[in-house]
């Protein structure tokens, strides 16, 4: 597993980097890409400047890799986490 550190307006926060850490469906094809997709869309939705824009950035992205696993629970309550974690406030059931 492998994470970053990433400021966000209220706070650091460990954020994943692979698939492990997403706890996408490791064993296919292209989910390094799409780990690396979901990295790059969560860092985009803690810097956003709203917060519906930041669950908008979120949800497009954690349905578009979808068939690696990225709509499953456990990768929302990960970028639940964070955005929580960074942003303050409740994410959850947001995304």
């Amino acid at each position: 597993m492998s994470y970053e550190k990433y400021e966000g307006p209220e706070a650091e926060t460990d954020i994943p980097t692979d698939a492990d850490s997403w706890e996408l469906y490791s064993g296919m094809r292209g989910v390094n890409l799409a780990a690396a997709r979901l990295t790059k869309a969560l860092k985009k939705a803690i810097d956003a400047p709203k917060r519906k824009e930041a669950i908008e950035i979120m949800s497009r992205a954690l349905s578009v890799d979808s068939k690696y696993g990225a709509a499953d629970t456990e990768p929302r309550a990960i970028a639940e986490r964070c955005l929580t974690d960074t942003r303050g406030g409740d994410y959850a059931w947001e995304l």
